[in-house]
């Protein structure tokens, strides 16, 4: 037999579990209609502690309660078999550039380093996955290379490009940026514009020459 003083104990504490199970009802009731994640709230499922639920991806699911309002449960698993899905481009020229640009930012013992990630170059987080590098660059046209538009900039979409050998050349940061007849081009460029060498106009620079008298001088064929 309970004792008046455990009858008066037990009553209130039953009172207040009521009340937190009015608590909880109603605010499960609340979420009805609601969205979480990628799930939204269609109303009780016939299994017991679990929501009838329908995906962003159009697919319907029962979830628990419990792992819904802990956000562990977000999706109908859509999510995580998109993940472990590959995009089937791994043996692709596109891959591997992005590999290679990782190992240059970030692998100290990759002989291009230095130039690199040595120089404080880095790699933007965005493309840190590979569907968004090749959704911001395309595929990697036959001949080209990835190049960063300022050397001195990272990795990012606003400063990257496909350039073929002879823009990479010309956009290197050795590369002199030269100004005759009111035009700017790179030595390399005024170079096979005058058919001459990188080497001969920078030599001829370097010795005191006009850039007029370097550009239209042709070199000496010397015969024996």
């Amino acid at each position: 037999m309970w004792s008046g003083s455990a009858r008066r104990g037990l009553c209130r504490n039953g009172l207040e579990v009521c009340m937190n199970k009015a608590l909880r009802q109603l605010a499960r009731n609340q979420c009805i209609g609601q969205t979480f994640g990628l799930l939204t709230i269609l109303g009780y499922s016939d299994k017991p502690f679990r929501w009838k639920a329908r995906c962003v991806c159009g697919a319907l699911t029962e979830p628990k309660w419990g792992n819904v309002a802990a956000g562990i449960t977000t999706s109908c698993g859509c999510r995580s078999r998109a993940r472990t899905k590959t995009h089937g481009l791994s043996s692709t020229p596109t891959y591997h550039s992005w590999q290679h640009m990782f190992q240059r930012c970030e692998n100290t013992k990759n002989w291009k380093w230095k130039s690199y990630g040595g120089r404080g170059i880095t790699v933007c987080p965005r493309w840190r996955k590979f569907e968004n590098f090749l959704l911001d660059m395309g595929l990697k046209p036959v001949g080209t290379s990835l190049d960063r538009i300022n050397n001195d900039g990272n990795y990012e979409p606003s400063n990257c490009r496909w350039a073929t050998k002879v823009q990479q050349q010309n956009n290197t940061r050795y590369n002199r940026l030269l100004i005759w007849n009111k035009q700017t081009r790179t030595l390399s460029e005024w170079a096979r514009y005058a058919h001459l060498t990188p080497k001969v106009i920078a030599r001829r620079l370097q010795a005191g020459w006009t850039l007029d008298h370097t550009m239209t001088t042709p070199v000496k064929v010397y015969q024996r």
